[in-house]
């Protein structure tokens, strides 16, 4: 079976090379179609990677102003799509499985062309809020939801996304639910520090307003000054937005030096030291779906503090794996963060608890099956004589 998967700005990367890799150990040849790797990202030849995107686009990333970026690689994405298409053409593949549409409105001529002249075209919905609500231009919010109709199947990673969807006005057949699976960032045992050592709260990842970092900081504020001496908030992530009026707000609160930025983009290959130094994981966000960042640290064996928002409470359970609490809401947060600061003996029942947790999740082996599952249902409805061909390669 030969799968297309695009993600044009490999936007989720570590899933996509996950799901890629054990559709590969399932006897599929699969391609990711993405932009070019930059320095840091460490992946395998293997792994069949092609950059179609954005070549003009990450050669000027940084040199002009964001407008005339964002107007570029729009353009770009434009005629990237077309060419990707015809090269399909040429070589059709079994499944064209989309992992994002990066800007809807340009792609949907192109899914029309996919799925009714080449092959089936599948969406996996990461977020039913796209973008998370926050796309970098107006073009890419168009047309944002009314994709998910043209395409013949999504795939979404949890049974309330599934319900929001229906609530667009997609058929519940058409969508399926795969769970998310744990991300390996090779964890391993982190060393033991002395007991004098702060506490280390880790919020990682690109740095966006719907991660609410500025909460954290108006919750450190909350916490008293004698208890704040035993705490460290490390910030980890590559900024996509301006950063500078958090940092004046941590000023004004008196709690500068209680926060470490580490502001740069993180390979897969640094994050397991990244994640070592956490003795708390923390996701204070405003909304989300699914996040690839919690399905990387479960391994790490820590307490999480997150939002009840999106899949954190699906997966964590409040007073189990950490605490649970309500989205955008200071003082709740600063009480969470309060009784983990004091416990040790808390921390680390909720870390051994997250561990178990961890070892529950479904195996990318597990996923991949169910994904085929949805490839070889998809392709059988079709029909077609080159598809069948797909089919018989892989039962061979």
């Amino acid at each position: 079976m030969r799968i297309a998967m695009i993600d044009p700005s490999l936007f989720t990367l570590p899933y996509d090379l996950a799901l890629s890799r054990a559709l590969r150990a399932q006897g599929c040849d699969v391609t990711l179609h993405g932009r070019r790797l930059r320095a840091l990202e460490d992946v395998s030849p293997d792994d069949g990677i092609e950059a179609p995107f954005y070549a003009l686009s990450e050669r000027i990333k940084g040199h002009v102003p964001g407008k005339i970026f964002h107007l570029v690689k729009g353009l770009e994405h434009a005629v990237d799509i077309t060419r990707l298409a015809r090269k399909f053409r040429r070589i059709p593949p079994s499944v064209v499985h989309f992992q994002w549409s990066a800007l809807p409105a340009v792609d949907l001529a192109a899914v029309r062309y996919i799925r009714l002249s080449l092959a089936p075209a599948i969406l996996t919905v990461h977020d039913v809020k796209p973008f998370n609500d926050a796309p970098t231009s107006m073009l890419q919010r168009l047309g944002s939801s009314s994709i998910w109709r043209e395409f013949d199947h999504l795939i979404t990673h949890s049974e309330t996304s599934r319900a929001i969807l229906c609530q667009h006005g997609i058929h519940a057949e058409r969508i399926s639910v795969i769970p998310h699976g744990v991300l390996d960032t090779a964890a391993t045992t982190a060393p033991t520090l002395p007991d004098a050592a702060p506490v280390t709260i880790l919020l990682f990842g690109r740095i966006k307003p719907y991660k609410g970092i500025d909460l954290m900081i108006e919750a450190l504020g909350r916490i008293p000054p004698q208890l704040r001496t035993h705490c460290r908030v490390l910030i980890v992530g590559e900024p996509m937005m301006a950063v500078d009026t958090l940092q004046q707000r941590a000023a004004a609160l008196g709690v500068a030096g209680n926060i470490v930025w580490d502001l740069r983009y993180v390979s897969d290959g640094d994050m397991a030291a990244v994640f070592r130094q956490a003795d708390i994981f923390a996701f204070p966000y405003r909304e989300i779906d699914t996040s690839g960042v919690l399905m990387s640290c479960l391994p790490y064996g820590k307490p999480i503090i997150a939002s009840a928002v999106g899949a954190f409470p699906k997966i964590l359970e409040d007073g189990v794996h950490g605490r649970i609490v309500p989205p955008e809401d200071p003082a709740a947060l600063a009480d969470a963060v309060t009784a983990l600061l004091t416990d040790p003996a808390l921390r680390a029942t909720y870390g051994h608890n997250v561990t178990t947790l961890s070892a529950r999740i479904p195996s990318w082996d597990v996923i991949a099956k169910q994904t085929m599952a949805v490839y070889e249902r998809l392709i059988h409805a079709r029909g077609g004589a080159a598809h069948r061909h797909g089919l018989r390669q892989l039962t061979a």
